[in-house]
């Protein structure tokens, strides 16, 4: 929930002596009339309105007169005299709001060129990717995230991130090696600088197709998705 506070001062910016105007009360001819103006103030902006706005006070009974309880020469003297107290027109906001516009402003600037530098880096991975499964080599390292098949103890597949390496192509068959190690994928952000080297993968041969630009198994039963891939030096 969200509130807005708004105050409103009456500023006095001058008086005159009203002669020959009794007061409706006691009917002494010793009425003045103030002049104000008003000021509103918030935590966003100032204002404050170009009418004199008008009290009469009478100095020998205190009585107080509002605008629209003047008599008709009373409202004859203030259409005369109150020209001279007319209030410039301002309207201002206030540093802190200025500044927090500024600051949000900067976040959504900062927020957007980093989605923007992201996309693109992920476009520009993807693209790399793909002309390398256009043109895999023998010696070719590739890290996939994996979606695991759900067992008895688990409820729901899960991703996880691996490592294949290309050991030979046999017509439109990629045989590889697994890495041993995998890691469960965090916020699906993947694990940087993991070492990878011969001594890493079993011995044991999986094949995979290229199909659609991707790798898929030839048993089925997961499928891969290649996040990047290392050639063969």
């Amino acid at each position: 929930m969200f509130f807005y506070v708004v105050t409103q001062t009456h500023v006095p910016v001058g008086e005159l002596a009203v002669s020959h105007i009794p007061c409706p009360h006691c009917h002494a001819e010793r009425l003045r009339m103030q002049f104000f103006n008003l000021r509103e103030d918030s935590f966003f902006h100032t204002f404050t309105n170009m009418p004199a706005i008008p009290l009469v006070v009478c100095t020998a009974c205190h009585t107080q007169i509002e605008r629209n309880d003047f008599s008709k020469p009373m409202t004859d003297f203030y259409r005369q005299h109150q020209k001279g107290y007319r209030g410039k027109f301002r309207f201002w906001f206030k540093w802190k709001f200025v500044a927090g516009v500024a600051i949000a402003i900067t976040a959504i600037g900062v927020l957007q060129f980093k989605f923007n530098t992201d996309a693109q880096a992920s476009n520009d991975r993807a693209a790399l990717v793909k002309q390398h499964l256009a043109h895999p080599v023998v010696g070719d390292i590739f890290e996939a995230w994996v979606v695991t098949e759900p067992n008895t103890s688990q409820a729901a597949p899960k991703v996880v991130q691996r490592w294949f390496k290309l050991i030979r192509i046999d017509g439109d068959v990629l045989v590889m090696q697994q890495d041993t190690r995998e890691y469960s994928l965090t916020k699906d952000k993947p694990h940087q600088n993991v070492q990878v080297n011969d001594d890493s993968f079993a011995p044991a041969e999986l094949k995979f197709q290229l199909k659609y630009g991707g790798l898929y198994p030839l048993d089925g039963k997961e499928a891969m998705s290649v996040w990047s891939v290392t050639t063969a030096s």
